[in-house]
């Protein structure tokens, strides 16, 4: 790379990553000296980098996962991946997931030298159920005032919120269980939504 010309005596060695340049010439035993010469040196220690753009949340699916390699010096030869530990394949395209749950994408890369990057993993959660609610009013007549309690289950993402009217009113946000004390047949209404909506 341009430094100070040094006696050449036995084999050297070049660990600098990238590409050096070595500059020679022999001269002989009358003083005659050859013309420089000059070959390259590329060394690459550093494994390759690589990401996924996996949704960080709770998502409906399916859901595509394009997996991202980059070295900056001798170059990606291939990306490997497998899915809820299967069997190992090559990233060519984005990855399609549709499977309810939790799902693990383990991935790495290895360079053209076979430098190979320490795995990583990725999980993407698809729910693409409604939440249940019940309420706990039995259908007969009672003395008023009478309380209502609503739950709801989600066992994917979680309930976000439930939400009820009374006699087709403005619908409300339920928050903590309600009296009805109106004589006569009170219709409630009632609905839950995940949190992937």
């Amino acid at each position: 790379d341009g430094g100070q010309m040094t006696l050449y005596a036995a084999p050297f060695q070049v660990s600098a990553e990238g590409t050096s340049t070595v500059e020679y010439y022999a001269v002989d035993v009358a003083g005659n000296t050859e013309a420089p010469r000059s070959f390259q040196v590329f060394v690459d220690d550093t494994a390759p980098v690589t990401g996924d753009d996996a949704p960080a949340d709770w998502v409906n699916g399916p859901v595509s996962v394009t997996l991202s390699a980059a070295d900056a010096l001798s170059g990606v030869d291939a990306t490997h991946y497998s899915i809820d530990g299967g069997e190992p394949a090559v990233y060519g395209a984005p990855i399609v997931v549709s499977a309810e749950g939790t799902t693990t994408i383990e991935y790495y890369s290895v360079d053209e030298v076979g430098n190979t990057e320490t795995a990583h993993s990725t999980t993407v959660r698809i729910d693409d159920s409604a939440p249940t609610s019940i309420s706990d009013i039995d259908p007969a007549w009672h003395t008023g005032p009478v309380t209502v309690t609503l739950s709801a289950a989600d066992a994917l993402s979680g309930v976000q919120a439930t939400y009820y009217r009374i006699d087709g009113g403005q619908m409300t946000l339920y928050a903590a269980p309600f009296q009805v004390s109106a004589e006569g047949t009170s219709s409630i209404e009632y609905y839950s939504v995940d949190e992937v909506g």
